[in-house]
């Protein structure tokens, strides 16, 4: 008997031991599990729980990044996080399979008497019943290029592409111009239109849905503090549509190609040149048809 009782106080102590180690004393909880995938929960509900997972992730880029400079990336971060509504965002390239930091989608340019920075922002539409806070992860990539057609519950980005003057740590938003989708983006780079040797930023973005990659071109047609000139080209399976320069004036225009497709064959059968006039650009066989970008 006395065995039997020696047994039973050994094993209850032991089940005491075993829970006091199951306490509150573990580490502290990633807010960056929070989401519409690992609780229910969702952090496009709690505009506090999006703040702390966006300084979260700030805090840990800042100790991977090893060289550092005011007004640099985590700079116009944490500018954004205090300056803009929440659930926005500075956004990062789409690199597949990357272990490192994705780099931001920031642009910097020296130009007298400062630095001048150009950054894709994306925010959170507002204001309609369904609206709800965007999570970055939910609209970069080329996954997330179908976002229109998901739930709402995902929320929905609103992009601009935006233009500081940078002074130290400061920012001042000079310019911003909208970029009209929603999801999928891709990679931001500088490139110079040749026939007219004006400079403009070219934003990936990629469109699964239509089979294609859309870049939005930004160009400084008045110089880079001026709002610039937005023009879409394009290239998929059964569509194209390609920068040139129709008329000889400051503002690039586009040809856009048609296509046969059916099904079985795929190939371009006629092309069509649309020209900047005004506010749009117009379809040079057919004036009634325009297009704002």
């Amino acid at each position: 008997m006395n065995l039997k009782y020696l047994i039973v106080f050994v094993l209850m102590y032991g089940a005491a031991i075993f829970l006091a180690g199951c306490g509150d004393d573990g580490p502290a909880e990633d807010p960056t599990q929070t989401g519409s995938t690992e609780t229910t929960e969702l952090v496009e509900d709690q505009p506090d729980k999006d703040q702390s997972i966006q300084e979260f992730n700030l805090e840990k880029r800042k100790k991977l990044t090893k060289n550092r400079f005011p007004g640099d990336t985590i700079d116009l971060m944490e500018a954004v996080i205090r300056g803009y509504p929440k659930g926005s965002y500075v956004i990062e390239e789409d690199i597949p399979n990357s272990l490192g930091i994705p780099p931001a989608a920031v642009i910097y340019r020296q130009d007298s008497p400062g630095k001048l920075v150009f950054a894709l922002i994306a925010t959170s539409r507002e204001g309609m019943e369904r609206d709800r806070l965007i999570e970055s992860k939910n609209v970069i990539g080329y996954d997330q290029s179908f976002i229109d057609y998901d739930s709402t519950r995902l929320g929905t980005a609103l992009f601009f592409m935006t233009g500081f003057e940078n002074d130290g740590r400061n920012f001042k938003r000079i310019w911003e111009k909208y970029t009209p989708s929603h999801g999928g983006f891709k990679s931001i780079s500088t490139q110079n239109w040749a026939a007219k040797n004006i400079p403009y930023i070219k934003v990936d973005f990629y469109a699964q849905f239509k089979n294609a990659t859309f870049y939005f071109n930004y160009f400084f047609i008045d110089g880079f503090r001026k709002k610039p000139h937005l023009m879409l080209t394009y290239e998929g399976i059964n569509q194209r549509r390609v920068m040139t320069d129709a008329n000889g004036d400051k503002f690039p225009d586009y040809i856009e190609s048609v296509f046969w497709d059916n099904d079985h064959e795929i190939r371009e059968v006629d092309t069509v040149t649309y020209i900047w006039q005004d506010t749009i650009y117009r379809n040079t066989r057919l004036p009634e048809k325009v297009t704002p970008y």
